[in-house]
Parts: structure tokens; C-alpha cells; sequence
């Protein structure tokens, strides 16, 4: 699902998400999960298995039970594993659903925006829960700068020390190399003396 209103990705793009990296990273920030659009086919998240375990499993052992035991036995257990699902399994599918959503949208700024563009996520100030941006019609990029830009400086900090750390490998590899060929010593060609026998 691609939004219409989606941006290229630029040098600009990239220092924002590294500051919101940051703001999630620190738990500075609420994200509201949409589990519909999430737990569905077309979602990359999704885990179709998550799903069908919990109900395949009662009723291959309910029918397993009606031959074995009686119909009544079977009904009992198939009602509670529903139980179950409704009130202690769907949590914990939701629990692990968010986990996965939350390392997938940290991972990279194209899978953030792949949930962004869904429609799946809602990022709220933890000062103030009527600060919020909605996706995927609300622009993400402009709510970090709004109500973050102090995370936006350090994102800089951080892009200048690792372009310094780069430049400074880069030297040190060309010294060592300059190093290697000044140490070298030439090859000396070794000639063959013929001895003139009498």
C-alpha cells in the first residue's frame, strides 16, 4: 500500500528518523499500534501462523476427542482453549506483534515508512497525549521537528563524529599502505656466474 503523499528520501529525511530512532530508543515518545492493519495479509509483519495455531490445534485435538471420549468432552475442551484465546492468547500475539513492529520500524527509514504509508502507526507526545500525529495522512517529519528538534542536533553531532571516525579509518588504512611501500625492500636480481672451465 503506497500513500500518495509519500516523500523521496533525502540527507534530510535520514537526520530525522535518526532522531526519532533516538526519541523510541529512549522511550520519549508513545506509539499507538493499529493491530488490524498489522495482524492482516499484506502487512509485512504479519505471521498467519500467529493466528491459526491457537484455533487449528483445539479442533484437530476436539475431533481427535470425539472419537476417543464423547462429543461433550470434546465440546468442553475446544470452549476452553476459545477461552483462552479471547482472553490470554490474543494478548500475547498483540505483545509479540508490537515487539516485531517496533524493531521493524527502528531497523531502517524505508520499513518505518512501508508501516507509515499503512496507515498502522500513531506517534503522541508523552508530555502531551493530545500532541499527536496520525498515519499515514499526518507527516511524521514535521512532528520530530515540531516537538523534538533538540534530538535533531544530536542526530548531527552523531553524523559528523561518524563521518570523522570514517575519514579518520580512511587515513590510517592510506598511512599504513604508504608505510608498507616505504618499508618494502627491491628485489635484487640474482646473476647466474658461468665459471669458464679450462
Amino acid at each position: 500500500m503506497i500513500n500518495k503523499n509519500s516523500k523521496k528520501i533525502n540527507k534530510a529525511d535520514l537526520l530525522k528518523y535518526k532522531a526519532l530512532h533516538r526519541i523510541i530508543s529512549q522511550d520519549k515518545i508513545t506509539i499507538y499500534y493499529d493491530y488490524e492493519k498489522l495482524n492482516r495479509n499484506g502487512s509485512p509483519i504479519y505471521n498467519p501462523w500467529e493466528n491459526l495455531l491457537p484455533i487449528l490445534f483445539p479442533l484437530f485435538i476436539g475431533f481427535g476427542m470425539i472419537f476417543l471420549v464423547g462429543i461433550f468432552a470434546a465440546l468442553i475442551l475446544i470452549t476452553a482453549v476459545c477461552f483462552l484465546y479471547v482472553y490470554y492468547l490474543r494478548k500475547f500475539i498483540y505483545l509479540k506483534l508490537k515487539d516485531r513492529t517496533k524493531q521493524y520500524i527502528l531497523s531502517s527509514i524505508e520499513r518505518f515508512e512501508e508501516l507509515w504509508n499503512l496507515g498502522a502507526l500513531i506517534l503522541v507526545t508523552k508530555d502531551n497525549e493530545n500532541l499527536g500525529c496520525f498515519s499515514p495522512e499526518g507527516d511524521w517529519r514535521d512532528f520530530v521537528v515540531k516537538y523534538y528538534s533538540e534530538y535533531m542536533t544530536d542526530a548531527k553531532i552523531e553524523e559528523k563524529t561518524d563521518k570523522k571516525d570514517e575519514n579518520l579509518e580512511e587515513n590510517e588504512v592510506e598511512n599504513k599502505k604508504r608505510e608498507r611501500k616505504s618499508t618494502r625492500t627491491p628485489r635484487v636480481r640474482k646473476t647466474r656466474t658461468r665459471r669458464n672451465e679450462r
